[in-house]
């Protein structure tokens, strides 16, 4: 049987002497159509074909430009 170390009445004392941080508001996920159009760009339009048929993944900067221009907007 495996034993413990220590005594078990300063359980907590770390956890307990620390102030609880107020919750974050979280934006709501996505969900439906919406969803599905998000995977569908993330998977399929960020990605390019290189020379030799492998496919390379860009960096979140790389995709927003590429978006923009799909979109028609300029470079900010």
């Amino acid at each position: 049987m495996a034993r413990q170390h220590g005594s078990l009445a300063h359980t907590g004392k770390v956890r307990n002497s620390c102030p609880d941080a107020p919750k974050m508001e979280k934006r709501a996920p996505k969900t439906g159509r919406s969803k599905l159009r998000s995977l569908y760009n993330k998977r399929f339009l960020s990605t390019l074909r290189a020379q030799n048929g492998r496919e390379l993944t860009l960096n979140a900067r790389e995709r927003q430009i590429i978006m923009n221009k799909i979109k028609g907007r300029e470079e900010e």
